[in-house]
C-alpha cells in the first residue's frame, strides 16, 4: 500500500475550537434542521472529515444552532413551554461524541419594547433547560451586544448559566449609506458594557 503523507497545515490547525454553523431551528415545531433552512445554515457534505481533522489537531468542534425571529416566531416558540422544552431536548440529542459543546445563536429578540422582558425571561428559561439536558458539554450564548437595538437578552443571567457569552459586536452600519459595520467606538463600548455585566473570562468578542 502507498504511504499516507501528512497534508499541509490549514488555518484550522492552530485553532482552539470553532463554532460549526451546521444546524438551524424550525421555529414552528422546535425541531432541528441540518439542511433546507432558508438561512443557509446546513451541515456540509464531507462533515465527518472536518470533525476528524479537528479531533486530530486537538481543536474543539462546537455545534452551533441558528434561529431568527422572523414574524415573531422565535418569540412565540420560546413563550410556549412545551415547544421550548422540546427544542432543548432536541438540541441536546443532536450533540454526539463528535461535538464538545453547543452554541445557540438566537437573533432578533427584544426589538419590540413591549416584548423585551418576556423574550429575555423565556430565553433564559430555555438556556436553563438546555444546560440541564446537556450533562457536560460546554454551552455558549451568542447574543447582540448591549448597545444594539435588540434588548431581549438577559446578559447577566446568560453569563451565569453559560460557559461563555459571545457578543456580536457588528451590524452597526447605516444601510442607507456606506458606513462601517463595526466602528471601533461602538465595539469598544459593547465590550465595556459587557464586562460590567458578565465576568471577563466568559466574554468572547464576535
Amino acid at each position: 500500500p502507498y504511504p499516507v503523507l501528512p497534508g499541509p497545515d490549514t488555518p484550522a490547525s492552530g485553532m482552539a475550537g470553532a463554532f460549526m454553523g451546521w444546524f438551524a431551528v424550525d421555529t414552528d415545531s422546535g425541531m432541528i434542521l441540518s439542511s433546507g433552512h432558508p438561512s443557509g445554515f446546513a451541515r456540509p457534505d464531507g462533515f465527518p472529515a472536518v470533525l476528524m481533522k479537528m479531533r486530530a489537531s486537538g481543536s474543539k468542534p462546537i455545534a452551533m444552532f441558528y434561529a431568527g425571529n422572523s414574524a415573531g416566531k422565535l418569540s412565540a416558540l420560546l413563550d410556549n413551554v412545551f415547544l421550548r422544552e422540546r427544542l432543548a431536548v432536541n438540541m441536546a440529542a443532536t450533540i454526539t461524541v463528535d461535538y464538545q459543546g453547543v452554541a445557540v445563536d438566537f437573533e432578533g429578540l427584544g426589538l419590540d419594547s413591549e416584548t423585551r422582558e418576556k423574550d429575555a425571561a423565556n430565553l433564559s428559561a430555555f438556556f436553563e433547560s438546555l444546560d440541564r439536558y446537556l450533562h457536560g458539554p460546554e454551552l455558549y450564548a451568542i447574543v447582540p451586544p448591549l448597545n444594539s437595538a435588540f434588548q431581549g437578552y438577559d446578559h447577566a443571567r446568560l453569563g451565569e448559566i453559560c460557559d461563555a457569552v459571545v457578543i456580536m459586536a457588528y451590524g452597526y452600519e447605516d444601510r442607507s449609506q456606506p458606513s462601517a459595520t463595526a466602528p471601533w467606538d461602538k465595539v469598544d463600548e459593547a465590550v465595556r458594557l459587557e464586562l460590567q455585566t458578565v465576568p471577563g473570562e466568559k466574554v468572547i468578542l464576535g
